[in-house]
């Protein structure tokens, strides 16, 4: 078969049509930030800096997706609420916007709070610099926080956690407002042709919630902001840090195309439980293999997620189990787009 762009070989596996090869990707902002010659932070700063930390991977090691994030630090400092002083700096952990979930009916947002979103401004900018250096070659996505994750940006995680026992309604209302939040973000976003999405949910990881409050609080969220995004023909990828095998029907309930699977997930048991429903990523460990491991364990790690999971019914995307540490030898990464390619090459062969 001919060789394909990224963009055609997503694509092709969400439409369960032949492709080349599977696609293969990392999660890699912080080290592509080390390759391109600037340090995690930095990488956020401006549009230039963000765009070329990820034309740097994609030129280096050719990946099959590239990736800016909105995340609830961003989200804190766009929706600081009247309840306070505004500042000009971000709040701390311990300086969120809201005190008290009675505080959720004073939010105010101002008309013009998007146009002062500096963060949503970066990253689209981003977006267009990258699709103007390599276009359709890529898979641009756009990271956001699912509701329950962005949430932090205005009230502490460990607050959060105990509403969803001691006060469920003041945490439906939050999440009422964070979710109309998040579909405008999308909505704007969303104007850029050929944009994906990929959504992050680390607090809803099964060391946090049980399935029960994942069912009462995560999933209609969620879901509400996968059918905003797909009413819009996009593909939605999700990743919750994690051992979320206990959480793996209701993923699938949020109508997200792909999850992205924690290394302390295995993804022969998640392939039993969801694959007939839902594409399979993962999880090369990024610390065991990727930062402390040689080259020759990274290989073998691909070609046992591949063993394991790779003829999965809905697909199968290879990819680190989550971020690689910034000072992840180059070595291994080479390693990984080594063994990776024949072997997405070798699955690509039997499916769909």
């Amino acid at each position: 078969m001919k060789e394909m762009t990224a963009n055609q070989r997503w694509q092709s596996l969400k439409a369960g049509e032949s492709l080349d090869r599977l696609p293969i990707t990392l999660c890699h902002a912080g080290f592509a930030a080390k390759l391109a010659g600037m340090n995690y932070r930095e990488s956020f700063n401006t549009a230039d800096k963000l765009a070329k930390r990820e034309l740097t991977i994609y030129r280096e090691f050719a990946l099959d997706a590239l990736s800016v994030s909105y995340t609830s630090v961003n989200f804190a400092i766009r929706h600081r609420s009247k309840i306070k002083s505004p500042r000009e700096s971000a709040p701390s952990v311990a300086d969120h916007a809201l005190k008290s979930l009675d505080q959720v009916d004073q939010l105010k947002v101002e008309a013009t709070s998007f146009d002062r979103d500096i963060s949503q401004r970066i990253n689209l900018e981003a977006l267009d610099k990258i699709d103007g250096a390599v276009g359709s070659k890529c898979h641009p996505c756009y990271c956001i926080s699912a509701p329950f994750t962005l949430a932090l940006g205005i009230y502490p995680a460990e607050k959060m956690l105990r509403a969803t026992r001691k006060d469920k309604e003041g945490l439906h209302r939050l999440l009422r407002f964070v979710t109309d939040r998040v579909k405008e973000i999308i909505e704007r976003a969303v104007q850029m042709p050929d944009l994906n999405f990929f959504i992050y949910d680390p607090v809803a990881s099964g060391a946090l919630i049980s399935p029960k409050q994942y069912r009462e609080f995560v999933l209609p969220y969620t879901k509400e902001m996968v059918d905003f995004i797909k009413a819009h023909d996009r593909c939605v990828g999700m990743h919750i840090c994690g051992d979320i095998s206990n959480h793996l029907e209701a993923i699938v309930e949020t109508g997200v195309d792909m999850i992205s699977l924690d290394q302390t997930v295995d993804l022969g048991q998640a392939k039993e439980k969801v694959g007939q429903a839902i594409a399979l990523m993962g999880n090369v460990d990024p610390v065991r293999c990727f930062l402390q491991g040689s080259p020759e364990e990274v290989s073998q790690a691909v070609e046992d997620c591949f063993a394991k999971a790779g003829d999965n019914p809905r697909g199968f995307i290879i990819r680190s189990g989550c971020q690689l540490p910034v000072d992840t030898p180059v070595a291994n990464v080479e390693a990984f787009m080594e063994t990776a390619i024949p072997c997405a090459q070798k699955a690509a062969q039997n499916w769909p």
